[in-house]
């Protein structure tokens, strides 16, 4: 899943948005990347999720990724961002 918050930056948007993550997860999610651009006070906050336990079915990991993006939602409501979420399979390189 990569979700893709931005909008004004301000200290601790990275913080509450994997705090948010980790505490509302009831199963572990492994960060394949993550990228951060601000540009004259404008974030663009990029984050690449994926189930940590490999051997979970996709229709498992869907619901489990539909969670984490209704989580981040949550998050970017609360801090007045704007959030992008879109999941797919493999990897697109």
């Amino acid at each position: 899943m990569r979700l893709t918050l931005t909008g004004h930056d301000r200290p601790g948007v990275t913080t509450q948005l994997f705090s948010a993550l980790t505490s509302a997860s009831e199963h572990e999610l492994a960060v394949v990347d993550i990228e951060q651009v601000v540009v004259r006070g404008w974030l663009v906050l990029g984050v690449l999720l994926a189930p940590a336990d490999s051997t979970v079915t996709p229709a498992v990991a869907d619901t489990w990724l539909a969670a984490t993006a209704d989580t981040a939602e949550r998050v970017a409501t609360d801090l007045g961002l704007h959030l992008e979420a879109s999941t797919g399979r493999g990897d697109p390189a």
